[in-house]
């Protein structure tokens, strides 16, 4: 199980939706899971499950993320799947004894918008190893950070 944070909204629990890129889809499959909300309602704990990084990865590339909000409605993030590297990308170091390959990492990078929002943008980057960062701009000003 993998623990991420959303600081500046408490979140009640997330779901992705999607089945062969269709964004409208209403099939849910579960990806995010237990919840631990701070006192001050300032930020929460998410967790995102082995498999449900594995859907990430090989799930449809289109997807509906579902973040609950008290208070309101949930947020619905358009997001797609996408790569700044090819099947040609190296990744090297510099070491004493010259130069070493490293093997690719394990993340996901999702982008998007919240639904409904022109002008909002969201951006997460999911790795194996337990990491989620991005971030959600709403139309409004809003911001969160996810860490």
């Amino acid at each position: 199980m993998l623990v991420f944070a959303i600081a500046g909204v408490v979140v009640g629990g997330a779901t992705v939706r999607g089945d062969g890129g269709d964004v409208g889809s209403s099939r849910a499959a579960r990806v995010f899971g237990t919840v631990v909300e701070a006192e001050d309602g300032t930020s929460a704990q998410v967790a995102i499950e082995a498999d449900g990084f594995q859907d990430l990865v090989t799930g449809a590339a289109r997807r509906v993320l579902e973040l609950p909000i008290p208070g309101s409605a949930a947020v619905s993030l358009e997001m797609e799947r996408f790569s700044v590297t090819n099947g040609a990308t190296r990744f090297l170091v510099q070491t004493r004894d010259g130069v070493r390959q490293l093997p690719a990492p394990d993340v996901v990078l999702m982008r998007g918008r919240v639904a409904g929002e022109t002008g909002s943008r969201v951006f997460l980057s999911v790795s194996a190893g337990g990491r989620v960062n991005g971030s959600i701009q709403r139309a409004n000003g809003e911001e969160f950070f996810v860490a």
